[in-house]
């Protein structure tokens, strides 16, 4: 799926590498835009490395639970403390 509603972003600031060269990045999801009424949507992200032809790109889904309000307050149907 293309993202034509603007699910989210990859942080660019929160960019971890490991002493073995594993690296790990932060995905905040946002659906404030979305106007469809799925009740999950597939985020498709290709992963590679810039200017390295030698790697292969990999292909990684995720699949967003979008049911429920934006604001999550607004689905609560009871709560105390």
């Amino acid at each position: 799926m293309c993202d034509i509603y603007g699910f989210g972003y990859i942080s660019s600031s929160e960019v971890i590498t490991d002493s073995t060269g594993l690296s790990m990045t932060i995905y905040y999801p946002n659906i404030a835009g979305y106007i469809g009424s799925e009740d999950n949507i597939d985020i498709d992200f290709t992963i590679g490395i810039s200017g390295n032809t030698s790697v292969d790109d990999v292909d990684q889904q995720i699949n967003l639970d979008i049911s429920g309000n934006i604001n999550i307050e607004l689905d609560a149907a009871f709560f105390t403390f």
